[in-house]
């Protein structure tokens, strides 16, 4: 063990370090991992200390994540010495710190407590980094300048001041009388005589006197220090505070003979005796509660009233006091318990229900004394009948830390009761995942017995879970867990709960193979039309998965069996490497395999043979056909462009297709595809999974040549099928809504290799008359005689029909007539905008402005509106 011994001031720092034999010989020592012994059990047997394990990973360039790779055998290298005086440094300076923070370095020297604590942080990184010395050295600059601090706050501690911002929280402002704005707050700030002090939404100060005496003041609230004295002869001070409004809570010591604190209210005078009481001065009234065993004295409008303990009183603005009022009694407070750790910034906090209360106050603090308030609000009181308990919640942007809280009932008359009793809680921020390593199995393993044991370390404190089943974790964070292996691969998850609900989990995947029979299957996600018949939708390649005995060797080939069908073009003889093709790959620990085969032909047989280590060998073939023939789509009724109609009815075939969808717009119709009338294949289908079991049952019988006769001739006859199911015709019929305006419909049909067909129609839902825009004559003054040319303009989306019935009158007169629709070009990029045009003479003698009395507007789907004017 190495004791470092630090003295200042007369304070002895004891920073105790624990080190192994070994690290006192040594600066670096190097050790080989033993067995079930973990990194952090490492560094408690080195470094005196387990939660120096991440400076262990850092020496050996591994970091937080890795320490799984930490195994039995394996060489590590620790620099002792290094390590341990970094660790040292880092401790003494964080204590330094912590004592001249104490003793006011903040307020007194915070350029050089602010340097220390930059230091510490810089130490803090090299560590990280694994730069030791450099770490150590910049922990001996920050102790350095915590002790400058430390000295210069002991030696001012006895400043004379007149008063001082003791707490701020939110926008705290002070204005003196020489000041034309109102300037921020900080805390430790001078105040003297004739300075206001105003406090803003959600902000809380309080003011300490030299007597010790604190006045808090409360959100929106504003007071004026009129007058300080001090007498350092004759031991007295006295103090005058005008409240201007808002809040204030008061906490006086009474510890100089003859101090005298006097606040003043505008249309009150007090005469103080108590040493806890609140004041609120609102817009139409002034609250007092005294909380003390000292009397109260309030005097207004030529009325006095005595205030005892637990008492208040109302007083309206320029009216007399109430009568003493009994304040309501303390909550008592239910949940968190005192000293209770949570990790839910959710977290809600419960109190017993006070009878008579409308309100409560919560009050949260930073420390008991309630000096250091964060947070206030006021509660209404919303239970009723049976209900014995209020909630509030915490507020959750106040984030991690240590919170004192009290609530304090309020009568209907806005007095607060005495606050209750103060708890604390926590709130803990934990967001990093616990640690956690897997000893055994290694990944991948393969075993051959039924039982395993699962093993590893974890954080203490933590929880484990295998295969989602508690596992039992030791004294040191070691656990053991036995799990029954199924044939083939096994996904073990290993999980790591900590209490802030952090989790961390492992994954190992082993397989268990109960004898040495060699299974060869191929991926389900292959296209098999009959057994070991594949279709491939890529012409010029094929990619073949599948899953056998694992680290088997996996050899394909080009069959030589003269039934493979290439084209006419290609020339075997003259092309050798048809013949020769051949692809190897290796099944992983778990037997999947992959390989991509080159496709020469439209259909080709292929031979695998497979090959485990104990010298075993499978052979089988298999056949590979390309398909690239998409679906075909028809309808039997061509659906219209446009229609008035809110559903439609389509009906249609589809050739070679296994699924159809419809698609409106973003609108699916149904939940799924439309199952096409393929029965048989569903039964063709069944009869070869049937097939193909039996044939795996009897692979290794004296049988299989026989079988394999019988199953190629079943296999050929399944191939005749799927050439005809691949041709098959499927009808559809069913109703689709159509929404108002411009409707997409998508159809899009699958084969089974994903081949795909799109068919688009667009369909225009109008069930609106055309839209009248404007009209024109010319002339449109006439005196008789004259040949009028008359205009109309309208709109519709399904298009206007081509005349348009109309009435004109130019006084008395009334002429009527058909329009008919123009074929002008400048209406042609117009869209839905047509024009109709009309001539007709006026009689003699007729005289007067031309005026268009009605006109009846059509369009092709038969939606009509007669306009009149």
């Amino acid at each position: 063990m190495v004791l470092v011994i630090l003295e200042y001031s007369g304070i002895a720092l004891f920073a105790n370090v624990q080190l192994g034999n070994a690290a006192q010989d040594s600066a670096v020592i190097t050790i080989k991992v033993e067995k079930n012994q973990s990194i952090r059990d490492i560094s408690e047997k080195y470094l005196g200390n387990p939660d120096l394990w991440e400076d262990v990973l850092l020496a050996n360039d591994l970091n937080r994540s890795e320490a799984d790779k930490v195994h039995p055998g394996m060489m590590l290298h620790i620099p002792v010495r290094a390590i341990s005086l970094a660790h040292s440094e880092l401790k003494n300076s964080k204590i330094l710190i912590g004592q001249a923070t104490r003793n006011g370095a903040k307020l007194f020297a915070p350029d050089i407590i602010a340097k220390a604590i930059d230091l510490r942080d810089a130490a803090l990184e090299k560590r990280t980094a694994g730069e030791w010395a450099r770490c150590t050295k910049l922990a001996k600059a920050s102790a350095a300048e915590a002790k400058k601090a430390l000295n210069i706050s002991i030696e001012n501690q006895d400043v004379q001041a007149e008063a001082m911002v003791e707490y701020q929280q939110g926008n705290v402002q002070r204005r003196k009388p020489s000041d034309n704005l109102w300037k921020d707050v900080s805390r430790r700030d001078i105040l003297m005589e004739g300075e206001k002090v105003r406090t803003l939404s959600a902000s809380y100060a309080e003011i300490l006197f030299r007597d010790d005496s604190r006045l808090q003041l409360k959100e929106n609230a504003q007071a004026l220090i009129r007058k300080m004295r001090e007498n350092p002869l004759e031991d007295t001070q006295q103090t005058k505070v005008n409240l201007i409004e808002g809040d204030v809570f008061a906490l006086l010591s009474g510890g100089k003979k003859d101090s005298r604190f006097n606040l003043d209210i505008e249309g009150i005078a007090m005469n103080i005796e108590s040493r806890q009481f609140r004041v609120g001065r609102g817009k139409k009234e002034t609250r007092i509660a005294n909380y003390d065993k000292g009397k109260l004295e309030i005097e207004a409008k030529g009325k006095k009233v005595v205030l005892k303990e637990n008492q208040g009183s109302v007083v309206p603005h320029n009216q007399e006091p109430s009568a003493p009022k009994e304040l309501l009694p303390s909550p008592g407070l239910l949940k968190p318990a005192d000293g209770d750790e949570r990790f839910d910034l959710r977290t809600a906090l419960t109190w017993e229900k006070v009878n008579g209360a409308e309100s409560y106050l919560l009050e949260l603090s930073y420390n008991a004394s309630f000096s250091e308030i964060i947070w206030e609000e006021m509660i209404r009181c919303t239970a009723e009948g049976s209900v014995s308990h209020i909630k509030g919640m915490f507020p959750g942007h106040l984030g991690a830390g240590t919170f004192y809280w009290r609530v304090s009932a309020v009568s209907p008359d806005k007095l607060p009761g005495r606050p209750s009793k103060a708890r604390f809680f926590r709130i803990i921020k934990d967001d990093t995942p616990p640690f956690l390593v897997i000893l055994t199995p290694e990944d991948g393993a393969v075993f051959s017995e039924t039982t395993l044991e699962i093993s590893g370390n974890v954080e203490d404190g933590a929880a484990v879970t295998i295969q989602n089943q508690p596992a039992d974790v030791t004294h040191g964070g070691k656990y053991r867990f036995r799990y029954e292996l199924s044939e083939g691969e096994n996904s073990i998850i290993v999980k790591a709960a900590d209490r802030a609900g952090n989790i961390s989990e492992l994954k190992r995947t082993v397989t268990f193979v109960s004898g040495s029979k060699i299974n060869l299957t191929f991926d389900a996600s292959l296209h098999q039309i009959a057994h070991n018949h594949f279709l491939a939708r890529h012409p010029g390649w094929f990619m073949l998965a599948g899953k056998t005995y694992p680290h088997a060797l996996v050899t394909v080939r080009n069959s030589d069996r003269p039934d493979t069908i290439r084209p006419k073009s290609e020339n075997v003889r003259k092309n050798p490497l048809i013949h020769n093709f051949s692809t190897t790959a290796q099944a992983d620990a778990q037997g999947r395999f992959q390989m991509n085969l080159r496709i020469t032909g439209q259909k080709e047989e292929f031979v695998i043979e497979v090959s485990s280590a104990t010298g075993e060998v499978l052979k089988d073939r298999f056949t590979v056909e390309t398909d690239t023939e998409a679906p075909v789509i028809h309808l039997t009724d061509e659906i219209p462009s446009a229609t008035i109609k809110k559903k439609l009815s389509i009906s249609g075939t589809v050739q070679g297709a296994v699924s159809l969808e419809l698609e409106t717009g973003n609108l699916k119709l149904g939940t799924g595809n439309w199952k096409l009338e393929t029965g048989n294949l569903k039964l063709e289908t069944r009869n070869w999974k049937l097939e193909t079991r039996n044939l795996k049952l009897e692979t290794r019988n004296s049988e299989l040549e026989t079988r394999n006769s019988e199953l190629e001739t079943r296999n050929s006859e399944l191939e005749t099928r799927n050439s005809e199911l691949r041709h098959q015709v499927s009808s559809f019929k069913f109703q689709v809504s159509i929404s108002k305006g411009i409707n997409l419909l998508r159809f899009v049909a699958r084969d089974r290799v994903g081949n795909v067909s799109l068919l688009e129609k667009t369909v225009l839902s109008d069930t609106e008359a055309p839209e009248f825009i404007l009209w024109g004559a010319l002339p449109r003054k006439v005196r008789g005689g004259e040949k009028v040319r008359l205009r109309v303009r309208a709109r519709d989306a399904a298009g206007l029909v081509r005349t348009a019935p109309f009435t004109v009158t130019i006084g008395e007169y009334t002429h009527s007539g058909y329009m008919m629709r123009s074929s002008s070009p400048s209406l042609r990029d117009r869209g839905d905008v047509g024009e109709y045009i009309a001539w007709f003479r006026v009689p003699e003698k007729i005289k007067g402005k031309v005026k268009l009395k009605s006109i009846t507007l059509s369009d092709y789907l038969g939606n009509t509106e007669e306009y009149h004017f």
